[in-house]
């Protein structure tokens, strides 16, 4: 059984922060990972609260100034997906861990949207607290590898690993991995080229994102931006389950919202109904159904085949969209 670890964090000058306590699920090394169900209370400096939502936090005793917290679900009105507090060093005695909050944090929303927030607090308790100048850097410099990390999915927003310790990584498109997504390409879609909505694209020259399972492939997206909109072109995972490819629809989100774009859509077709409970589990709604649109595309790619997954003729465009507006 997952033994109780009681958190306890503070400010600068010692006064309290939050308190609750959580499940110990795993260690690796210096790296902790516990569990908090919705239902815990905490005491904090505005008093003791309920948690709404279980969530997942993430703490190293490596010397790391950050820790990281990830939501399993949502409530109508919290919609964040993780978020990394900018902190001392933790420290971890075996049933208590203590760390020291710096104020700053970086909160990735569900819809993708990216914020560095309360730098206020940040330079109010730098004059009332009295921060070194060495803190202020220190702190300022993680903010920035902390925004970056999340850009692209990495640590400590890469979620947590999977059953039986695996984790995956999102790197963008480059080598060492062109040659697994094209053989990918080509298992999956018959070639590099696809169609959608009467247009053709080439896979390969297009950005994207490669997911990594402990160093081996396990998955890729692509996406074209077109004025103040992003198509998703291609998303597969190799295994199915493993995470890679919520992993990589969310970094084609953050790429999407970075490039100023108020909306990310997509096609899958009528015969792929794992696609299609897959991209509404993430939030996704239908947009359109393109009746007989296929016959079309096949005019540009004679080679996509007349029936499909379970036997199902393939005939239909289904186009899902997100709007980027949070």
């Amino acid at each position: 059984m997952p033994h109780v670890v009681h958190v306890v964090s503070t400010k600068y000058d010692g006064s309290p922060h939050y308190a609750y306590d959580a499940r110990l699920v795993g260690q690796v090394g210096p790296r902790l990972e516990l569990f908090v169900p919705g239902g815990t209370r905490m005491e904090g400096y505005r008093g003791s609260l309920e948690i709404r939502v279980d969530f997942t936090a993430v703490f190293y005793t490596d010397g790391r100034w950050y820790n990281g917290y990830r939501n399993h679900w949502a409530t109508r009105r919290l919609q964040i997906e993780s978020y990394a507090n900018v902190s001392l060093p933790a420290t971890f005695d075996g049933r208590e861990l203590r760390w020291i909050d710096l104020d700053l944090d970086v909160v990735l929303w569900r819809s993708g949207r990216l914020a560095l927030v309360d730098v206020d607090e940040f330079r109010e308790h730098r004059a009332r607290f009295g921060y070194p100048p060495e803190l202020v850097a220190r702190a300022e410099a993680t903010a920035d590898d902390l925004l970056r990390a999340a850009r692209i999915r990495a640590a400590p927003f890469d979620g947590a690993p999977e059953e039986g310790g695996r984790s995956v990584e999102i790197v963008p498109i480059a080598e060492p991995w062109r040659a697994a997504c094209e053989a990918l390409w080509e298992q999956r879609w018959g070639s590099p080229l696809l169609v959608s909505r009467g247009v053709i694209h080439d896979a390969r020259a297009l950005p994207g994102f490669v997911a990594v399972e402990d160093g081996d492939f396990a998955g890729a997206v692509t996406y074209r931006v077109a004025g103040d909109e992003c198509e998703v072109v291609t998303l597969d995972a190799r295994r199915e389950g493993s995470g890679a490819g919520g992993r990589l629809l969310d970094a084609a989100i953050v790429a999407a919202r970075a490039a100023g774009c108020w909306r990310l859509w997509l096609i899958t077709t009528n015969d792929n109904t794992a696609a299609i409970r897959f991209y509404q589990r993430r939030g996704m709604r239908l947009a359109a159904l393109h009746r007989d649109a296929i016959t079309a595309s096949r005019r540009l790619k004679p080679e996509i085949p007349e029936v499909g997954l379970d036997g199902v003729p393939i005939r239909d465009e289904i186009e899902f969209e997100l709007i980027l507006d949070a």
